[in-house]
């Protein structure tokens, strides 16, 4: 079982993106991501995935908060299923949630 500081420590956040730029989340190096709406996942045009992001790994530095994860071992993948209105993706989460829903 892997802990939240070990190296190798995977999270997802299937949100609305994440802001690359933001000085207290992780740099492009710990971070991959995929979307399923218009819109790169890199990008977060409402701030609530980037605020997700940094609940579980802002970074420790002479601002704003650290997050569960501020070592900065942790690796992030993000899914962005929401785009600029909050429309979400529902096949998204018809496959995800109930793949016997999608099969039919």
């Amino acid at each position: 079982m892997a802990y939240a500081g070990d190296p190798g420590t995977k999270v997802c956040v299937i949100d609305s993106g994440i802001d690359l730029g933001h000085p207290d989340l992780p740099g492009a190096e710990r971070v991959t991501g995929n979307s399923s709406v218009p819109g790169p996942w890199f990008e977060d045009v409402s701030g609530h995935g980037s605020h997700v992001t940094g609940t579980i790994t802002a970074v420790r530095n002479e601002i704003g908060v650290r997050g569960v994860v501020a070592q900065g071992n942790a690796q992030i993948h993000v899914y962005r299923v929401f785009d600029v209105l909050a429309f979400i993706d529902l096949t998204f989460f018809i496959l995800f949630f109930d793949p016997k829903i999608a099969m039919i």
